[in-house]
């Protein structure tokens, strides 16, 4: 898991990297800005169940994905940008628990309602 989370971390800094095309997150605008914050979502969700994955393996991504959820929910409310952050780590997680063959948590859709 530790190694997939490893390639999963860098393709999504690389896709991170690419829509920011170099230049700082702080002076990206418009849509540049969402697509950014849409891939520094993942790589943060990505990290934090990397984190918990050293603590204890089975609940890691279900406790990740809990506090992403309660944490950062209200940025569903804040604009756009913020949004693409916070599905971004919603994705994430969709991701790796059909990676690592557990079932589905809800649509973004879902989580927004």
């Amino acid at each position: 898991m530790q190694c997939q989370l490893d390639t999963i971390i860098a393709q999504s800094l690389d896709a991170l990297t690419s829509a920011a095309s170099g230049d700082s997150l702080f002076t990206l605008k418009g849509v540049c800005v969402q697509a950014a914050k849409y891939h520094e979502g993942q790589v943060v969700f990505a990290k934090k169940v990397k984190k918990a994955l050293a603590k204890d393996s089975a609940p890691a991504l279900e406790s990740v994905r809990r506090q992403w959820q309660h944490e950062k929910s209200d940025l569903l409310s804040a604009d756009p940008a913020w949004k693409s952050y916070f599905t971004g780590g919603v994705d994430m997680g969709e991701q790796l628990s059909r990676m690592w063959g557990e079932p589905p948590r809800g649509t973004m859709t879902e989580l927004m309602e």
